[in-house]
């Protein structure tokens, strides 16, 4: 592999539920569980689960909208616990999935980008002028859009903007949360064609969340499933479909609507209750593998004779 732009080891992340009653202990929900993992320099790595599997609180980690619990962030080496806001804001940006939200309505789009640009790189009126400018060709933005709001714009464009801004912080890193999701087909692939093209002429690494698994296979390098919290396989994007190892990637896999596949029914089971997460691999119950080692032994990430990372018991049986 490639330097490490990106390395995360042993991360945890709980957050405290309101008490029904004094009577009884405070319920801790478990977001991210020993998560750990490591990201190329120029590396496109996606993160992809269902809804509630702790992937967008793995992203505000990144990011320091989150405080880990314990484990360690290192941007290129350096622990991220060490950097100030200033110069974490420098190295790691965060694109968000609603762009219109994201965005200040009562502030002009010239005001909004011209924040990063005073704030963190320091610059002057005419050079903050050049570089709105220079930025705005560099998504495909008419420059009297700088003198627009935020309602004005459509989604696409919104999130054109959304990116504009992070780009202004000169960031070495881009995290990009379901960046697509909100948007229509047509656009969705003019945004990731864009995101391609800047990636090319920054030098950027993406860490990219999503749920939809064709975007994921067309857009990332490599891409780690979550589960429950917790990382079940690491392997190339275009494994998703045909050589997954883990049950739940296979699941994904066989549910997500493809041309010429078969729509598989979900497995049996319910979703463990994340206020009381069970012993062993928390995906047993839906899992037509399972035997009596899953309920005992969370069996971790380990690398198959596949080479992707998966952690299942049975990970090597076809």
């Amino acid at each position: 592999m490639a330097e490490a732009m990106v390395t995360a080891r042993d991360l945890n992340k709980s957050f405290a539920q309101k008490r029904l009653s004094i009577l009884k202990p405070r319920q801790y929900l478990h977001a991210v569980k020993n998560v750990s993992l490591e990201i190329a320099r120029g590396e496109t790595f996606g993160v992809i689960g269902e809804s509630g599997c702790g992937k967008s609180t793995l992203a505000r980690m990144m990011v320091g909208l989150h405080g880990p619990d314990s484990g360690v962030i290192r941007f290129a080496g350096r622990d991220a616990a060490s950097l100030s806001a200033h110069e974490r804001h420098g190295m790691v940006q965060y694109v968000f999935q609603d762009p219109a939200g994201s965005l200040n309505p009562r502030k002009t789009i010239r005001q909004i980008l011209a924040t990063p640009l005073k704030l963190l790189r320091g610059l002057g009126k005419q050079e903050t002028r050049e570089r709105l400018d220079e930025i705005m060709r560099a998504v495909n933005l008419p420059l009297e859009a700088l003198d627009r709001f935020p309602h004005e714009f459509s989604g696409g464009q919104a999130q054109r903007i959304c990116i504009a801004r992070a780009l202004l912080a000169e960031p070495d890193i881009i995290v990009l949360d379901e960046p697509v999701s909100a948007l229509d087909v047509s656009i969705q692939a003019q945004i990731l064609e864009l995101l391609a093209d800047l990636k090319e002429k920054f030098d950027l690494t993406y860490i990219f969340i999503s749920h939809d698994l064709a975007v994921v296979e067309g857009f990332c390098d490599r891409v780690a499933v979550m589960y429950f919290g917790e990382i079940v396989e690491v392997t190339g994007s275009r494994s998703l479909f045909s050589g997954a190892r883990h049950p739940y990637t296979r699941l994904l896999a066989h549910t997500a609507p493809r041309r010429g596949d078969d729509i598989l029914a979900e497995a049996d089971g319910e979703l463990p209750d994340p206020l009381n997460p069970p012993k062993g691999c928390a995906f047993r119950a839906r899992c037509s593998k399972s035997s009596d080692i899953c309920a005992t032994i969370n069996p971790g990430l380990k690398t198959t004779n596949a080479g992707s990372d998966v952690a299942c018991h049975f990970a090597d049986e076809d």
